[in-house]
């Protein structure tokens, strides 16, 4: 009983605060033309970043966090310490959360999902950017993966159900990892679908 009340709170507090925001932006468009300002003429975007879903699932978000204008934030979300979220960028937990750890960057326009699927070690997935400096390139689709400390993603990169990335990695750019595909530490993978480059020495590791 409480937390259908809690939502019929959370849905009243949002349609409040619509109401409040819809008559400030006419109060605010009709000041602009009573002093000729013709800022009132510009389109209003009404992109909404951060989404919470169903009033429980909300995004955690740390101060230092940086987001685009126009990424989304949907559902069960963690950004750790100087995390940067590019233009575009889409980042969805339905059902599993997303966690993405301190000084990691998602590029402009990638895709970030993770839903209730098992890997094939019967274990939820649950995307985990942990720790630090992990980078994802632009454009890149991301399914229910496990990514570790140090990893590189090259941009246009595909990453399919279950893939786990150990720490020290990268994946070239324009690749396709295939579902529940292993990519063990220390190593450079490339093509579509990937295969094993060569080993990277611990200054690109790290």
């Amino acid at each position: 009983m409480q937390k259908y009340l809690g939502a019929i709170y959370y849905e009243f507090r949002y349609l409040m605060g619509r109401a409040f925001k819809e008559t400030g932006l006419y109060f605010d468009q009709y000041g602009s033309r009573l002093s000729n300002d013709i800022a009132w003429l510009e389109p209003l975007s009404r992109h909404r970043k951060i989404m919470p879903l169903f009033a429980f699932y909300k995004p955690r978000i740390s101060e230092s966090a940086s987001i685009q204008d126009n990424a989304s934030l949907i559902g069960q979300v963690n950004l750790g310490e100087n995390v940067q979220i590019g233009y575009g960028a889409i980042l969805r937990a339905d059902d599993q959360a997303i966690r993405i750890g301190s000084n990691s960057v998602v590029g402009d326009n990638t895709s970030i999902q993770c839903s209730r699927t098992r890997l094939p070690t019967n274990v939820l997935a649950s995307l985990k950017l942990l720790g630090q400096h992990v980078t994802i390139g632009d454009s890149c689709i991301i399914n229910n993966s496990i990514i570790d400390d140090n990893v590189t993603i090259g941009s246009r990169t595909l990453i399919l159900d279950g893939v786990q990335i150990e720490r020290g990695s990268q994946i070239a750019d324009d690749s396709v990892v295939p579902p529940g595909r292993l990519i063990p530490s220390g190593q450079l993978w490339a093509g579509n679908p990937v295969q094993f480059v060569r080993n990277l020495n611990e200054k690109q590791i790290n």
